[in-house]
């Protein structure tokens, strides 16, 4: 019923109802429509609390209304169930629209009212669907003057710079018009803002507003030389916060905004930038957890096993009250006893030829400068 009245009536109705009814009525024509009432509706019968055995034995459930056999002649003809009167919960009320004539002349040119940024999650694929709508507009001025369009499968690393700069200048423009404003006209147009001397700002060739640094002697990029000025409370700081966090693998707060700022300076970064890495899901899973105990494992069984015993011999005592000492019986640690012994007199002999041959250089080094008799005699 809802359905019909949505192609039957002429009014106004919801964007994607109306969408739908005209599509419907380009395959089709209104008198081509018929009310089925619920009684010969066999779709009707699991609405009307019928049990299934009476569904699966009804043969209008299977073979669908008894006139559908007939020709199309005898078929029940269309019943007045008074559609022009029926409203559905889709219409609306036709307001009647004021345009102003003023407002559409002196709305500026911006990227931003054709392109939606919060609808992009970053800042690559903002960039590159901003690159192609520039292409579709510049293919249609190439066809109306009738010149070559650019036809390429991709677009290039020329084209989503240009798409940035585009999408920078709108936010500019709309975040600090009267800085821009004053700076374009050089100082004429009232009285000059505070943030454009604490920055030290100026417009470069592009139309972009940028910050002059003292860095302009250091061994630096252009672009960190000279940051472009951002406003703090937009989507668009977001996602370049989003994207230096990510190249520097969400690293911190100081390694963000640096990598941040070498292209661009926020008002507020630092602020900006804590909000973010704060609410950062990927920091939040590995930093936020407690520190886990380990449980200590076992002690491996050679450091709790008794130690083997060294093959020793008894001691020998030559008289149970004499004073000539005990006698060490064990073949083993007399040899180590000995092999260290024999070792100590080779680093000895070594470390005395080492001091003989330093004695040696000395006296030949003094003997050049005429000191050699001194040196001996000492």
């Amino acid at each position: 019923m809802a359905t019909l009245c949505r192609v039957e009536n002429d009014r106004v109705l919801k964007q994607y109802v109306s969408n739908c009814a005209r599509e419907i009525l380009q395959v089709s024509s209104r008198e081509e429509w018929y009310f089925v009432p619920g009684s010969l509706n066999p779709a009707d019968f699991p609405s009307r609390a019928k049990a299934p055995p009476d569904i699966l034995s009804s043969s209008r459930w299977w073979e669908g209304p008894d006139y559908l056999k007939f020709p199309f002649e005898e078929w029940p003809r269309q019943i007045n169930i008074g559609i022009e009167g029926y409203k559905t919960d889709e219409e609306r009320v036709q307001v009647p629209v004021t345009v102003s004539l003023v407002s559409e002349v002196s709305e500026e040119r911006n990227i931003l009212n054709v392109v939606d940024v919060q609808r992009y999650s970053s800042l690559v694929k903002l960039r590159r669907t901003v690159a192609w709508v520039m292409r579709f507009v510049s293919n249609l001025k190439a066809l109306v003057r009738k010149k070559s369009r650019n036809v390429e499968k991709y677009v290039s690393a020329e084209e989503t710079n240009s798409a940035e700069v585009m999408l920078i200048k709108g936010i500019q423009k709309r975040a600090f018009g009267k800085e821009f404003e004053f700076m374009q006209s050089k100082g004429t147009s009232g009285k000059r803002p505070v943030i454009v001397n604490q920055l030290n700002l100026f417009v470069d060739e592009k139309g972009v507003i940028r910050c002059r640094s003292r860095l302009e002697n250091a061994p630096l990029l252009e672009a960190s030389k000279t940051p472009i000025l951002l406003p703090s409370k937009t989507y668009f700081s977001q996602l370049v916060v989003s994207q230096a966090h990510e190249r520097v693998f969400h690293d911190g707060v100081g390694e963000t905004l640096s990598a941040v700022r070498e292209k661009y300076w926020i008002l507020r970064g630092r602020e900006i930038v804590k909000k973010f890495v704060r609410r950062c899901k990927t920091c939040v899973r590995f930093e936020g957890k407690s520190f886990e105990f380990k449980v200590t494992p076992n002690l491996p069984e050679f450091r709790v096993s008794e130690a083997p015993r060294l093959p020793t011999r008894e001691l020998i005592l030559p008289d149970r009250y004499t004073h000539q000492g005990f006698m060490i019986a064990t073949s083993q640690l007399r040899n180590a006893i000995s092999l260290c012994l024999r070792v100590h007199r080779h680093v000895l002999f070594i470390l005395k030829l080492l001091n003989l041959w330093m004695l040696m250089h000395l006296y030949v080094v003094l003997d050049d400068l005429g000191l050699g008799e001194e040196f001996l005699h000492v």
